[in-house]
């Protein structure tokens, strides 16, 4: 089975976002499918919610639809926003906001506010219930998105725990988060060992050639 550059997208939070190594995960993926060294497309958006993923998801289906999808689900307590900043509840406790991903330009003044905006939020106006109702919604919306798309083969990854527990349609969802196997720490690319890498890019490929819809482990050893 070959599979071509533009047949392979790849989305999600910092789980995915080192994939220019020849040991990120990402890249023994579209290695090893295309039999090519290319950068996968797609884009792995740190500490930014589901709302950057999904915005991405439809730019990129707009350009074409893939043959595979990977999708890293992230944790539904971050703050969306138009700006594709990283605001979850430890960077704006901390003020502390990645701006590596923005869309836009945006001044320190501005920055400051939004800062001070998104500290204020998780400290009075964060709701739980309300961020796990949203991210239910939005994988019932992809659910419906994927079933007009016909992707051939798409895998949902659980970054965290606490992502809402859902089943996709024709689909493969993994059962276990990937922060259960994650490292600390700048060196790890993916939040992973080079060794933990290199063992989800083989098993996300096995998936691939082996594809059964439903949920499954992987069972990383």
């Amino acid at each position: 089975m070959k599979f071509e550059y533009n047949d392979i997208l790849i989305l999600g939070d910092s789980y995915c976002e080192d994939r220019s190594m020849p040991t990120d995960w990402p890249m023994i993926v579209s290695q090893k499918l295309t039999g090519y060294d290319h950068i996968p497309r797609g884009v792995g958006y740190g500490g930014s919610s589901w709302w950057a993923v999904r915005e991405a998801l439809l730019a990129e289906v707009g350009r074409g639809i893939p043959k595979v999808l990977i999708l890293c689900h992230t944790e539904p307590n971050r703050l969306p926003n138009d700006y594709n900043l990283g605001i979850n509840s430890s960077s704006a406790l901390r003020s502390a906001i990645s701006t590596y991903y923005c869309k836009n330009y945006i001044s320190e003044g501005k920055l400051q506010r939004i800062s001070e905006a998104s500290k204020l939020y998780y400290e009075e106006l964060w709701s739980s219930d309300y961020c796990q109702w949203a991210q239910a919604a939005w994988f019932r919306e992809l659910d419906q998105m994927l079933e007009e798309w016909r992707i051939p083969y798409v895998i949902h990854l659980r970054c965290f725990s606490h992502v809402v527990d859902y089943t996709f349609k024709n689909s493969i969802t993994i059962q276990e988060d990937l922060f259960s196997r994650s490292s600390a720490g700048p060196d790890f690319r993916n939040h992973f060992t080079e060794d933990l890498n290199q063992k989800l890019g083989n098993k996300l490929v096995e998936l691939i050639l082996n594809y059964k819809t439903g949920l499954q482990t992987m069972n990383l050893a």
